[in-house]
C-alpha cells in the first residue's frame, strides 16, 4: 500500500475521532493522579502510532523482484518464478542484459511455450505486451527461410559425412574375437610391411545404389604411418599420381600428434600387431567420390571379416584393413588434411569404444558425440601441421562464424544427416565442443572422453571429473545453459571462449587450444548472435513459429538493454508453459 495513501487514511481517522468523542469526556484508562487526556490528543497519538507502524511495515515489506545490480559482468542468472506466473527483473545502471530461453528437453519445444517478455521499462523506451504474439522474435530469420538456404554458399561447410558409415559406426554388429597379425583375405596374403610404389591391389568400393564393386588401386606413395592408394581410372591413369609424397609431408605429424594424445587405431602403436591386415600403416584409398559433398570417411565395417555371417547379412563388403576413404578431388588442399585428422579420430574412437572391449561390452557412441570430438581434434591437432586458426579448413575459421549466426537452429546434441540445415548442426556441434574443451580441462578432456568407459553426456561429465574440474551442480543441463553465456561473454572468466585453457605436454608434443575472441569483427562479423529491436509493441505479419531444439536455446535482447550507462531497466518475464524450459538473464 502506498505510504502517502496510508498517511491520508490515518489523518482522516484522527479527524473523525476528534469530532465523534465528546470534548469533555474522560477515559479512565488514561487518567493518572487526577489528570485527564482529552480524546483529540489521544486521536493524534493513535494517528502517529499508526503512521509509524505503517512506515515500518512499508520498510520491511520484501521486494519480490530479482535484482541483478549485484551481479558482475559475465553472469548468468536463473529466473526462479516460484509459484508465480510472472517475475519482475530489476537491472543495474550499467552493462548489457540478455534473455536466454534454454530448452532442457530431449525433444523440441514450441517457441510459444517458452515464456516471454510481458513488459519492460527504462533505457531508451518502454514496451508492453498482453499476448505472446505481441512480443516478436525479429532477431531471427523465419525457420523456413534458413532451412531453404543453399549450402552451396558455404565453401567448407557444404561437405558432409557418409551416412551409411555413420549409421554403422554408431551401432555396429556384436564384436567377435579380432584377428591377430597378418590375415588371409579375399586379396590373398596381405603384407606386414608396405609394398613397393606402383603395387596394385583390389578394394571393395561402395556405390550410391547401395551395392559394392571390386576395383583395382595402385600404391601412389607411403609415409612413416600411411599408405596412399589411388584407384586406377579407365584410361589407366591415377587419381593420385605416383610419388606424390611431397603433398603428404604433414600426414605423419597429424598421426603422431593425435595418437600420442588419444591412443591408437586397432593394431597400431609400437606394441601393436598391425590389426586386421598385419600392417601398422593405415591405408588411405583415394578416388573421385560419386557424391562430391563427402570429403572422406571411416567405416567400421572394415574391421569385420567377410565370412562373418552377422556382417555379410547386411550386404556389406569389408576390406579387412585399417583404412580411410578420401575424396581425391580435394588432394593438395588443407581440407584433405583436416579431413584426415577428423577420420583418424573416428578410427581411434571405434577401437577404443568398440573393438578393444570384451564381447558384449562394446560402447556405441551417438553420432553427435563422435562428430563433435573429431571437429575439436581438427581444432587442436591442425596447428601441429599447417592448419592454424586462420587457415582455410580450420574449424575456428570455417565453422565458428556460422555457429554464431545460426546457433538457434539446432541443439547441442542434435544431428540429422537428412536435415536441410545439417551444415549448421555440424557448426553448432563444433562450437559446443570447442566451449567444453576450453572451459573444462583443455586437451585432457578430449583424451578422457575417447578413453573412458562411457559415451555421450555421461562421458563428458566423467571426463570433466577426471580433469580435476568441477562438474556444475546442474550437471549437463547447467553446462548447456552456461554455453549460452559463453557465446556472448566478452570476459576471460568462465564460461567463455576467450580463455587460455590448461595445456598438456606428452613427450615432444605440447597440446593447447587457441583462445577464440568472438567479438573480433573481422573474423566473426556475427559474433553478437542476436539482433536488436527484438520486441515490438504491436503485432506484425512476421511471426517466428519455429521450435527451440532439444538441449538448445535462444538469446534475445532489445536496443535499450545494451550498453546502459545510467538508467535502470525493469523487465517483467512470463513463466514458460513447459517446465523443462528455463529462463536466464545474462549480464555482460
Amino acid at each position: 500500500m502506498n505510504l502517502l495513501f496510508r498517511l491520508s487514511q490515518n489523518l482522516m481517522f484522527c479527524k473523525a475521532r476528534s469530532i465523534l468523542v465528546p470534548k469533555n469526556s474522560v477515559s479512565p484508562a488514561f487518567s493518572k493522579a487526577g489528570r485527564f487526556v482529552k480524546k483529540p490528543l489521544l486521536a493524534i497519538v493513535f494517528c502517529f502510532c499508526a503512521l509509524f507502524f505503517a512506515c515500518k511495515e512499508e520498510e520491511e515489506e520484501p521486494d519480490r523482484a530479482l535484482d541483478l545490480s549485484g551481479y558482475s559482468g559475465g553472469s548468468i542468472i536463473l529466473v526462479d518464478f516460484g509459484g508465480e506466473q510472472e517475475k519482475k527483473i530489476k537491472t543495474g545502471s550499467y552493462g548489457s542484459y540478455i534473455l536466454a530461453r534454454v530448452n532442457l528437453n530431449d525433444s523440441p519445444v514450441e517457441y510459444s511455450k517458452t515464456g516471454y517478455v510481458a513488459s519492460f521499462s527504462g533505457g531508451s523506451r518502454s514496451a508492453s505486451a498482453t499476448e505472446q504474439t505481441d512480443v516478436q522474435a525479429g532477431m531471427r530469420e523465419p525457420f523456413a527461410t534458413v532451412a531453404n538456404k543453399s549450402a552451396d554458399s558455404y565453401s567448407y561447410k557444404q561437405y558432409k559425412q557418409h551416412e551409411k558409415a555413420q549409421k554403422f559406426n554408431s551401432a555396429p554388429p556384436p564384436v567377435k574375437p579380432r584377428p591377430q597379425g597378418p590375415q588371409a583375405s579375399i586379396q590373398g596374403p596381405l603384407l606386414a610391411e608396405s609394398p613397393a610404389i606402383g603395387t596394385e591391389k583390389t578394394f571393395w568400393i561402395d556405390k550410391s545404389n547401395g551395392t559394392f564393386e571390386e576395383k583395382t588401386a595402385k600404391l601412389s606413395c607411403t609415409t612413416g604411418n600411411w599408405e596412399l592408394w589411388s584407384l586406377i581410372k579407365e584410361d589407366g591413369s591415377l587419381y593420385i599420381p605416383e610419388n606424390s609424397g611431397v603433398y603428404t609431408l604433414f600426414f605423419d605429424a597429424y598421426y603422431n600428434a593425435l595418437t600420442t594424445l588419444l591412443g591408437y587405431e586397432y593394431g597400431g602403436g609400437p606394441n601393436g600387431n598391425g590389426g586386421m591386415d598385419g600392417n601398422k600403416k593405415i591405408k588411405i584409398l583415394a578416388y573421385d567420390f560419386e557424391e562430391d559433398s563427402i570429403t572422406g570417411y571411416f567405416w567400421g565395417k572394415d574391421a569385420y571379416l567377410n565370412d562373418d555371417a552377422d556382417f555379410t547379412k547386411e550386404g556389406l563388403k569389408s576390406n579387412e584393413a585399417e583404412i580411410i576413404y578420401m575424396n581425391s578431388k580435394l588432394f593438395k588442399s588443407n581440407i584433405f588434411e583436416v579431413t584426415l585428422i577428423h577420420e583418424l579420430q573416428h578410427m581411434i574412437h571405434f577401437n577404443k569404444k568398440v573393438l578393444s572391449k570384451n564381447p558384449g561390452k562394446q560402447l556405441n557412441s551417438s553420432v553427435w558425440f563422435n562428430e563433435m570430438i573429431s571437429m575439436v581434434c581438427e581444432d587442436l591437432i591442425g596447428p601441429h601441421g599447417t592448419i592454424h586458426s586462420d587457415t582455410k579448413g580450420h574449424p575456428i575459421r570455417e565453422r565458428m562464424p556460422t555457429a554464431l549466426q545460426y546457433y538457434w537452429t539446432s541443439g547441442t546434441t542434435e544431428l540429422n544427416v537428412n536435415s536441410p540445415i545439417v551444415v549448421f548442426q555440424y557448426d553448432n556441434m563444433y562450437s559446443f565442443g570447442a566451449y567444453l574443451a576450453r572451459n573444462y580441462g583443455g586437451p585432457k578432456l578430449l583424451q578422457e572422453m575417447v578413453n573412458n568407459n562411457y559415451v555421450d553426456e555421461e562421458s563428458i561429465l566423467k571426463a570433466i571429473e577426471a580433469c580435476g574440474e568441477k562438474v556444475p551442480a546442474g550437471g549437463f543441463n547447467e553446462i548447456v545453459s552456461n554455453y549460452s553465456l559463453a557465446l556472448i561473454n566478452r570476459n576471460t572468466s568462465k564460461p567463455t571462449f576467450h580463455i587460455t585453457s590448461p595445456s598438456l605436454k606428452i613427450g615432444e608434443f605440447n597440446y593447447e587450444f587457441t583462445p577464440i575472441i568472438l567479438w573480433n569483427k573481422q573474423k566473426f562479423p556475427n559474433w553478437t548472435v542476436f539482433y536488436t529491436n527484438t520486441f515490438a509493441t504491436e503485432a506484425t505479419s512476421i511471426q517466428f513459429s519455429a521450435t527451440i531444439p532439444p538441449k538448445g536455446f535462444v538469446l534475445e535482447c532489445e536496443n535499450s538493454w545494451l550498453d546502459m550507462k545510467s538508467e535502470q531497466l525493469t523487465i517483467t518475464l512470463r513463466r514458460p508453459e513447459d517446465p523443462n524450459v528455463k529462463l536466464y538473464m545474462i549480464r555482460l
